[in-house]
């Protein structure tokens, strides 16, 4: 028997994905307005750099569990 869920349990997941990347977006946009030293524009590179890690392994998490 399978112990993971079907993808379509996997809303929450997804609906997390979707979020990061919309974050993700976001925070790039601002980061096109900014100079490019600015400690902000530092600030924001290092968020969207954490969102990208999060988004990756949720993504990874994902695809394995439809693998299986």
């Amino acid at each position: 028997m399978n112990k993971n869920p079907l993808p379509l349990f996997n809303w929450q997941e997804l609906t997390e994905a979707d979020r990061l990347q919309q974050d993700r977006e976001r925070l790039l946009k601002r980061i096109q307005a900014l100079r490019p030293h600015a400690h902000k524009r530092l600030a924001l590179e290092e968020r969207v750099r954490e969102i990208t890690l999060r988004q990756m392994a949720l993504e990874t998490k994902l695809y394995r569990s439809a693998a299986v």
